[in-house]
């Protein structure tokens, strides 16, 4: 900006050589305004600085442009962030409430006979000629969890808590299994249990497992995809569950007890029927009454050490008969000799092996 420079009134009169040029004075009232008028500035110019005029866009200052350090790849967790960054988890959501449904005429739960019946269409589809019923395998899983519990599974149908058999340890009783999971599927590191509604051994469900319900995981405490693996079991080697001979040896193969698969089949017919099961009696495979177990494919049906609760009759022993006629020196109010009642030799019990088809 130019200034030019003006002479007062005052200094109209005087000789150019008497003023002062490179100085040019200016009047208190001038002096005073421009003082003003720039201390009204400094705010606009602020607010210009920090909110732009129109128009224009705001560039930082090249200092203020730093570059962010670079990131240590090894120093990242499995998930890519930072330990430092970590922040915990939101609270998780609470339990899905349990589904049970309404109970119909048999006393099976909704959401559980549901999953019965999509294992009679699953098999049905991939192996039509077993031709599997529905209350077959309902029967089963009314003695292995009482069906899951009573119904205790959620929406999506699992069970609201893991149903476990007896550690398979050697005592109680129980046979010793050597663990084939490192208890991946049944939690216990030291020995294989039974696990599920459907109650397999973890080398049974390696080989029977299924996705029941299609959610890309075969879950052994997922009632659908328990339901199918029993299904997948009974059907093994092409039977035809309609023939009620091959019907008792596919239930025979999943649990070694011909208790055990008198209980089924007697279940299985009330449940075809559309009545309820009959009540249960002591638990098959309890190798000591009062302790108890429950009975898993693969055999845990153990031979009782003691008589159960309500024994069977037991098998009549044949009196040999006598070689020789009785002497005469056998007084004849002599009361005869009551025949010798044994305890059933290894060879009198059941022969049956303790665990199921592989």
């Amino acid at each position: 900006m130019t200034t030019t420079w003006r002479p007062l009134p005052e200094e109209l009169d005087r000789p150019p050589e008497e003023l002062d040029l490179t100085d040019p004075p200016v009047p208190e009232r001038r002096r005073t305004a421009l003082l003003a008028a720039s201390v009204l500035a400094i705010p606009v110019l602020a607010a210009a600085v920090s909110f732009g005029l129109p128009g224009t866009e705001a560039v930082p200052h090249p200092s203020a442009q730093i570059a962010p350090a670079p990131i240590d790849v090894g120093a990242l967790g499995a998930t890519g962030v930072a330990p430092g960054a970590w922040t915990p988890p939101p609270t998780p959501p609470a339990p899905i409430p349990a589904a049970a449904g309404p109970v119909d005429a048999t006393g099976i739960p909704g959401r559980v006979l549901q999953a019965y019946r999509g294992a009679e269409s699953a098999l049905g589809t991939s192996a039509p000629s077993c031709r599997l019923p529905w209350t077959l395998v309902a029967a089963i899983g009314r003695v292995e969890s009482d069906h899951a519990g009573g119904g205790a599974v959620s929406v999506d149908g699992r069970t609201l808590a893991p149903i476990r058999g007896p550690r398979l340890d050697g005592t109680g009783g129980h046979p010793f299994l050597v663990d084939t999971d490192a208890g991946r599927l049944d939690g216990d590191p030291g020995v294989d249990l039974a696990a599920g509604p459907m109650q397999f051994l973890p080398s049974s469900w390696q080989t029977y497992g299924a996705d029941g319900d299609g959610d890309g995981a075969a879950d052994v405490d997922d009632v659908d995809d328990a339901a199918v693996g029993s299904g997948r079991h009974l059907c093994a080697g092409g039977p035809d569950l309609s023939d009620p001979g091959q019907r008792a040896a596919a239930v025979f193969a999943y649990n070694r007890s011909d208790a055990y698969v008198a209980q089924v089949l007697a279940i299985e017919a009330a449940y075809a029927a559309g009545a309820p099961a009959p009540e249960l009696p002591a638990p098959v495979s309890s190798a000591v009454p009062g302790v108890p177990t429950e009975p898993g494919p693969d055999a845990l049906a153990i031979a009782p050490a003691s008589p159960p609760a309500t024994p069977a009759p037991a098998p009549s022993v044949a009196r040999p008969a006598p070689t020789t006629a009785p002497t005469t020196t056998t007084p004849a109010t002599t009361e005869p000799t009551p025949p010798v009642t044994t305890a059933p030799t290894p060879e009198d019990a059941d022969p049956s092996p303790l665990f199921g088809a592989p």
